[in-house]
């Protein structure tokens, strides 16, 4: 059942619309003038609201100007004005100030209704957009962080079980890495439903972060990798440091699915005004003047255009694979 906030100072009109609306099924929350309105509207968080302008204590333009403060616009309600001002100029500013509607006085109930079952309607379709959209970042951020880190926690934990009879000190120091790593996992997989920075990021650093991944790499298979990060001392925003993490971690593990690889190199630096990342593989390569791009290298586009970033991508079959972004300092 929709929940629909009355803001109207008198009392006939109000209860009249009350009645009116809880006889077509809606449930109803009242107040008598803007600053009672703006308390039951923290307090109640309705579906829709219908407000008078002309009120004591606070106007309608008021209370809508306050509303839109303290709700983020993708959650605020449709809002519909309810007036018996009928110059354009009035409901000009009103919609300027981003109600939905506009209704004047007298209104006829069936009006009403169209009116608050359209905008409902709208609202209900946006919901689930946003609800969608939102299951596909989570979905991504899932593939992207907590696959690579558990694919690097795997090659290293089977390459400890190939040799149990031995277990030398450098494959129980790997059998910890990679223990770590699935931990990691674990908790990242909560972390990023709350939208939060992963857990390791926020403790240890990004650097030390990408270097649990790279060391397992190292130990578990036979490819030189080598990272090199020198941010001078600067503290990324939160969502540049996972952005880093996150293309980071889906190169190498491209790489390590595909490019068949000896040596990789990584650079992530802080010049003047910009982050640069520098990829280098001695892999397989591809075509890179052909038009035909796989799923890989198209979800590295996405992410540059996701913080307008500059992405350059070269290959050569036979010769490897040559990554290149740059973030804008100023874009932060």
């Amino acid at each position: 059942m929709s929940k629909i906030l009355i803001i109207e100072d008198e009392k006939i009109l109000r209860e009249t619309l009350a009645d009116i609306l809880e006889i077509s099924g809606y449930s109803v929350v009242m107040a008598k003038d803007g600053e009672e309105g703006v308390e039951t509207f923290t307090n109640t968080h309705p579906d829709l609201v219908i407000c008078d302008i002309n009120m004591p204590k606070m106007d309608g333009f008021e209370v809508l100007k306050m509303l839109e403060t303290l709700v983020p616009a993708a959650e605020f309600p449709p809002f519909i004005f309810l007036s018996a001002k009928t110059e354009p100029q009035s409901i000009r500013d009103g919609m300027n100030l981003g109600a939905v509607d506009y209704i004047t006085k007298p209104y006829s109930a069936p009006e009403l209704l169209k009116v608050i079952a359209l905008r409902l309607e709208k609202r209900k379709k946006l919901q689930a957009s946003l609800i969608q959209e939102e299951r596909t970042r989570i979905s991504q951020e899932l593939h992207d962080g907590v696959q690579s880190l558990i694919t690097a926690a795997g090659m290293g934990i089977s390459a400890v079980v190939s040799r149990l009879d031995e277990i030398p000190e450098k494959d129980q120091a790997l059998l910890k890495n990679s223990a770590e790593l699935l931990n990691q996992a674990i908790s990242e997989t909560r972390s990023v439903s709350h939208n939060l920075i992963p857990d390791f990021i926020k403790s240890h650093g990004l650097e030390n972060y990408l270097n649990l991944i790279v060391n397992t790499v190292r130990s578990s298979t036979d490819i030189k990798l080598d990272l090199e990060i020198n941010l001078k001392g600067e503290v990324l925003p939160n969502r540049i440091q996972i952005y880093l993490c996150r293309l980071a971690q889906e190169i190498i593990n491209n790489t390590l699915k595909h490019a068949k690889a000896k040596v990789i190199t990584m650079k992530i630096i802080r010049t003047t005004n910009e982050i640069q990342l520098d990829f280098q593989d001695d892999g397989i390569g591809f075509d890179s003047s052909q038009n035909t791009e796989g799923i890989g290298i198209k979800n590295l586009r996405k992410k540059a255009n996701d913080v307008n970033g500059q992405l350059t991508i070269e290959s050569v079959v036979g010769k490897g694979t040559s990554i290149q972004l740059k973030l804008q300092t100023d874009d932060f």
